[in-house]
C-alpha cells in the first residue's frame, strides 16, 4: 500500500469557538482518517462548547472542518452525529464541510440520507430554512452578466462564487425559532480577501416561541 508523502507527519486541522456568553464546558473528538486516502491526510476534529445563553439557557455548539475526500466525509459525519447525541439539545453544528448540498454527507446531516444504517433526526440547514437553494456556478448555470444567487460561500479568490459548502445546522427542539440568516461578506474578491469562504450567521429568537406558546 502506498501513502502520500509526509502523511505520517499528522498535519493538524484547528477550529475555534468564540462566545460573548460564558462557555461552561468544552470537549472535542478526533475524527478518523484513512492514511491511504490523499483527500484525508489531515487530522481533523469536532470541537464542542457548552454555552450559557440568556434566552436558550445552555446550548451545545459544535464546529468542524471536513476533509476533501467524499469517503472520509461520509465516515466523519457519522462520528460527529454520534458525538452530538451524547449532549442534550439545543444543538448548533457549523463548519466548512467541503461538500455541496446534494452530497451524501450533507443530506445525512439534514436527515434525508442514511449512511451505515444511521439516519439523523432534528437538524435544520438554516440557509434553506429561510431561503431557496442557490444554483451552483457550474458552466451554463448563469448568463454572462447574471448575478449569482445568494447563499453561495466559496471561492472568494475568484471573481464569482461557485459553491455552497459552509453550513449552520440547528436542532432547537422547540426552544426557539430561526429568525434570520445572513452571509458574512465584505464584498472583496481575489487576492486581498480575509478568507476564501464567506461566513454564515443565524439569529435565533426564543421570545417568539414563548409568545406563540402563550397564545
Amino acid at each position: 500500500m502506498s501513502y502520500p508523502e509526509d502523511v505520517f507527519s499528522r498535519v493538524e486541522e484547528g477550529v475555534a469557538i468564540f462566545s460573548r456568553h460564558p462557555i461552561v464546558s468544552h470537549s472535542y473528538i478526533l475524527l478518523s482518517r484513512e492514511l491511504s486516502d490523499q483527500g484525508d491526510t489531515h487530522q481533523r476534529i469536532c470541537l464542542h462548547a457548552e454555552i450559557e445563553t440568556p434566552q436558550l439557557q445552555k446550548v451545545h455548539v459544535f464546529n468542524t472542518h471536513l476533509p476533501l475526500s467524499e469517503t472520509a466525509r461520509n465516515r466523519n459525519v457519522q462520528e460527529i452525529w454520534s458525538f452530538i447525541q451524547t449532549h442534550p439539545k439545543p444543538w448548533i453544528l457549523m463548519g466548512d464541510m467541503n461538500a455541496e448540498p446534494h452530497s451524501k454527507a450533507m443530506l445525512f446531516l439534514s436527515g434525508l440520507e442514511t449512511i451505515g444504517d444511521v439516519t439523523t433526526k432534528g437538524f435544520q440547514d438554516v440557509w434553506t430554512a429561510l431561503n431557496p437553494e442557490p444554483r451552483p456556478g457550474s458552466p451554463g448555470a448563469y448568463g454572462e452578466n447574471e448575478a449569482r444567487d445568494s447563499g453561495l460561500t466559496f471561492n472568494t479568490l475568484e471573481d464569482q462564487l461557485v459553491k455552497r459548502i459552509d453550513y449552520l445546522f440547528v436542532a432547537l427542539d422547540g426552544t426557539a425559532e430561526i429568525e434570520a440568516v445572513d452571509l458574512i461578506d465584505d464584498g472583496i474578491r481575489q487576492q486581498e480577501v480575509t478568507s476564501d469562504h464567506l461566513g454564515v450567521s443565524v439569529t435565533l429568537n426564543a421570545t417568539k416561541r414563548e409568545q406563540r406558546n402563550e397564545i
